[in-house]
């Protein structure tokens, strides 16, 4: 009788996992950055963000005013619109959060593609690859814009942080670095991004060098560099196919997209929006505030 004993090591029990993807792994094709991608897009969807944008630049100017049965409804809103901002505003959280998931969901994703390098072309000739990198700088730029204009000094960070959380990132930043990476990002995304109708039809909807373009002009001329932002805006007007609608009334409508006025649009789809109701098929929660109250 012969008895044999066998051992293994210790790397037997440690086996790679099967059917989990992992940041280091997953992004290794267009097509699976492109879902990392779209991840950073739905941030333009999160409600508070979507609110926000209209409180603070609608609500806070003579352009709207805050409704409700009595003073004691919205006590925040009015709060703010008398500029009494208090640390607890409810208004100052629709922005603060939204605008660090967008400008980390961004930095991810950059981080993640940064040696990466595709040839893969669309029918259109622009790079696959090149293209995406271009929204998702534009939409870590869209994000600092909105910190740096209505917070001004905040803590700002350009890295991925999901599992690198170092206190560094709580550091305040001074406004005028957040701005000069704001230019950057832009500067470096507009030659990659494609004009309005150089998209694939699949592709419409998308974030366009006239968008990006747009928001160049916009941070050029909050510093003051009005040249900078001329010299930007005479290109988008005579290099892009923008043009004013005829009829005003064609800018609104749930069956009015993509016309050749609205320079950046967030799409959202036709099912009801989850938070309210009853709305009626925006898949967003923003008619709710700025329909007409004879619209129902």
């Amino acid at each position: 009788c012969v008895l044999l004993l066998a051992g293994c090591s210790e790397d037997f029990l440690e086996r790679t996992p099967q059917g989990v993807f992992t940041l280091e792994t997953y992004y290794t094709t267009t097509e699976e950055i492109n879902t990392g991608l779209t991840y950073c897009y739905q941030a333009f969807w999160i409600s508070e963000m979507q609110t926000g944008r209209f409180m603070v630049g609608n609500m806070m100017t003579q352009d709207a005013t805050k409704g409700g049965a009595s003073e004691n409804e919205g006590v925040d809103i009015k709060n703010n619109i008398e500029y009494n901002i208090l640390p607890n505003s409810s208004m100052a959280y629709r922005f603060w959060g939204p605008c660090y998931s967008g400008l980390t969901r961004a930095n991810m994703m950059l981080e993640m593609t940064a040696d990466k390098s595709f040839n893969e072309e669309s029918p259109k000739g622009y790079n696959y690859l090149e293209r995406m990198r271009g929204e998702m700088k534009f939409i870590r730029a869209f994000y600092s814009w909105y910190l740096v204009t209505i917070f001004g000094d905040v803590p700002y960070f350009t890295r991925a942080t999901v599992s690198n959380i170092t206190p560094d990132l709580y550091e305040t930043v001074d406004r005028s670095k957040i701005w000069e990476q704001i230019e950057t990002d832009l500067v470096e995304a507009i030659p990659v991004l494609p004009k309005r109708l150089e998209y694939d039809e699949t592709d419409v909807g998308r974030i366009t060098r006239g968008a990006a373009q747009m928001l160049l002009a916009r941070t050029y001329m909050f510093n003051r560099k009005y040249d900078d932002a001329a010299k930007v805006l005479r290109d988008l007007i005579e290099n892009d196919t923008y043009s004013l609608t005829p009829d005003y009334a064609d800018l609104f409508g749930m069956e009015v997209r993509f016309t050749p006025e609205r320079i950046f649009e967030i799409p959202f789809g036709e099912q009801e929006f989850w938070r309210t109701p009853g709305l009626g098929g925006y898949g967003t929660v923003m008619p709710q505030f700025q329909t007409s109250r004879d619209d129902g």
